[in-house]
């Protein structure tokens, strides 16, 4: 199959991903995809991309983006990790549909409730629980 994305190197590109991988400069995954640009250049014997993908312990998928956003970004958005593009956003816990706070839930669907509480702390767990911790030695 053909490849929709073609990656193609300068002279000075190519001397910048050498110097990354030769001083492992930035973090392991930027290495990582300097490594894979220099296996993808066009220009010169490239490598297909399930031998990419095996010697650099990754998936064929991976390096499909990493020629996208080379060609569609640039070559300095390719070497750093790609930002979200919104916030990550905040599970909101509710077990039901009334406004039921999450301890009062919680008890609901374990079944438990407060005298199963009171019941463990005045077992043997409870009075685990109460003695003091021994000095340290």
């Amino acid at each position: 199959m053909a490849k929709e994305y073609v990656v193609r190197l300068t002279g000075e590109q190519w001397a910048m991903l050498l110097d990354i991988i030769k001083r492992l400069k930035g973090t392991s995954q930027k290495v990582k995809r300097a490594n894979i640009l220099l296996k993808n250049d066009a220009n010169r014997p490239a490598w297909t991309d399930a031998k990419i993908a095996e010697a650099f312990g990754c998936r064929e998928q991976t390096i499909e983006r990493l020629r996208k956003r080379f060609v569609t970004e640039g070559f300095e958005t390719a070497l750093e990790r790609a930002r979200r593009k919104t916030p990550p956003s905040f599970l909101h816990f509710s077990l039901s549909k009334r406004n039921t706070s999450p301890p009062a839930a919680i008890e609901k669907a374990s079944g438990r409730d407060e005298s199963t509480a009171q019941a463990v702390l005045a077992g043997p767990i409870g009075s685990a629980c109460r003695q003091p911790l021994p000095a340290r030695v």
